[in-house]
């Protein structure tokens, strides 16, 4: 469908592998490239995050789409200056030990709302998108060769004013709805 399957924050990944060849029999009969996300997990030591990131109309100035209209065929500054914008991104992390050298945790949560501002040939509107994710992980060493990890992923997303353009009315747009909840249980064993 060329959507995202699964929003994951970007500070919860470790790592990312990429194969584009000689893939072992975990891949089994499959063809192409393969990419495994290695998401991060808790340690003996207690560690936190935090962020949060902030973009208004009341701070944009000439931004926002205030190009020169011949360029797009848009409306000019007239309409476009009337609009009302806001995004924000808050952030924060928390991981650490369950049980010192046995079991840890890793939590991850993040609220992004994006509205942009789109200069259509005959109408001025806003575009938003809000998306909540979160991602909790909890790693388990039974034995020295044996573990257990539990993830939980819940990523909504909300896509507002979609199908808007110079000849589609703001009234006639829709709202998509994407995400939901992935809870997973790996156990290896060596």
């Amino acid at each position: 469908t060329g959507k995202f399957g699964q929003r994951l924050n970007l500070e919860a990944i470790q790592e990312i592998e990429v194969k584009t060849s000689g893939a072992s029999a975990e891949f089994g009969r499959a063809q192409g490239g393969f990419v495994t996300v290695h998401t991060k997990s808790g340690g003996n030591e207690f560690e936190g995050k935090a962020s949060f990131h902030w973009r208004s109309h009341l701070l944009d100035g000439d931004g926002a789409g205030s190009d020169d209209p011949t360029l797009h065929g848009g409306l000019g500054e007239v309409g476009l200056r009337d609009l009302k914008f806001s995004d924000y991104q808050p952030f924060i992390s928390v991981a650490g030990p369950i049980r010192k050298d046995r079991a840890w945790y890793y939590v991850i949560g993040e609220y992004i709302q994006e509205e942009v501002p789109v200069n259509a040939l005959t109408q001025a509107f806003v575009r938003s998108e809000t998306q909540k994710r979160l991602f909790g992980k909890v790693t388990w060493d039974i034995s020295t060769n044996h573990n257990l990890v539990f993830t939980a992923t819940y990523d909504p997303q909300r896509y507002d004013n979609q199908g808007i353009d110079s000849f589609t009315a703001i009234e006639s747009g829709y709202t998509e709805k994407r995400g939901g909840t992935n809870l997973v249980l790996k156990e290896r064993a060596i």
